[in-house]
């Protein structure tokens, strides 16, 4: 196989570092074989007994969000958060927020 001939397609990266037993930082990634970001993901969460929160920056759309959930009860987690577009109100009983 010529490896100079071969070319990839889009090329993903993850990568998750448990801080403690509360903070956990996460990496997301996507990118083209040109170089362009297609998708770049930073989070910084914080676990509680019953809720978490999490700081996110987007930086392809150049965004900050500020989320927080319950994880209580796991069937009904739900979003709620601010961000650079607006606002986030995601509620397993109600319709999908149209931001985001």
């Amino acid at each position: 196989m010529d490896l100079q001939a071969a070319q990839p397609g889009l090329v993903e990266l993850a990568v998750q570092a448990v801080l403690s037993d509360q903070w956990q930082f996460l990496y997301r990634g996507s990118y083209l074989p040109t170089g362009v970001f297609q998708h770049d993901r930073f989070q910084l969460t914080y676990l509680q007994y019953c809720w978490a929160a999490r700081l996110s920056y987007l930086s392809a759309r150049q965004e900050v969000w500020l989320e927080a959930w319950r994880t209580a009860l796991p069937q009904y987690t739900g979003a709620v958060g601010v961000g650079q577009t607006g606002v986030l109100f995601q509620q397993p009983f109600l319709p999908p927020s149209p931001v985001r």
